[in-house]
């Protein structure tokens, strides 16, 4: 059989596998919403950084090492996309949250390849907001209410669960970016359930916040 008709019937298999796979169910919504903002953010203020002010410093920080700055920076890899267009956000984190990360990439990840899925990556699109973004954010003079998100202390990233990309790279990478769009509800599925068993394993904190986003 000619690679093209392999191709063609791999992509079908994957269709099909991502159309079976159940939504998040309401309790599975409302454990990941059991936490509540402000324990979110008391979780942050024990093991984050101070708030930083400005971009200025949130750029040293990223040029310091990360035993000098207390963050490591972030960049795509084999398990997550940083969003190019992240305009609110620094990509920094405490090591920790770093390593949080990483290991929801993997888990979901292995969880895909359980169900016999080619390896997706989500999207990181907000990290660690100075006090200026935050302010704009909350259309607010920069010096007021310092430290009221727990993306100021370097400990939170969210997750984009809207799109999500195929970590393959060959001719036929465009038709699996495709097919993880069409199905991004079932891929949200999947990463969900990660987030869920991670945290109920007391590794992470999760939140599910407007648009699109886990944040965790």
């Amino acid at each position: 059989m000619a690679a093209d008709s392999l191709a063609a019937l791999q992509l079908l298999r994957v269709d099909s596998l991502l159309r079976i796979i159940a939504p998040l169910s309401r309790g599975e919504e409302a454990r990941l919403r059991r936490h509540l903002q402000e324990e979110h953010l008391a979780a942050a203020r024990s093991i984050g950084i101070e708030p930083v002010d400005d971009r200025r410093t949130a750029g040293l920080m990223m040029s310091e090492p990360p035993e000098v700055s207390g963050v490591v920076p972030l960049r795509t890899n084999d398990f997550y996309i940083i969003d190019p267009r992240m305009g609110y956000a620094v990509p920094l984190l405490v090591r920790p949250a770093a390593t949080a990360l990483d290991r929801i990439g993997q888990r979901f990840q292995k969880d895909l390849r359980a169900l016999g899925l080619p390896p997706y990556r989500f999207i990181v699109t907000n990290v660690l907001r100075t006090g200026i973004d935050q302010a704009h954010l909350r259309g607010t003079n920069a010096n007021a209410a310092r430290g009221e998100s727990a993306h100021e202390y370097g400990t939170t990233f969210d997750l984009y669960y809207g799109r999500f990309h195929s970590r393959l790279r060959h001719q036929h990478s465009q038709a699996y970016r495709e097919l993880g769009r069409a199905h991004a509800d079932a891929l949200k599925a999947v990463l969900g359930r990660a987030l869920i068993a991670m945290q109920e394993e007391e590794q992470i904190v999760v939140t599910t916040s407007a648009r699109s986003r886990f944040s965790t």
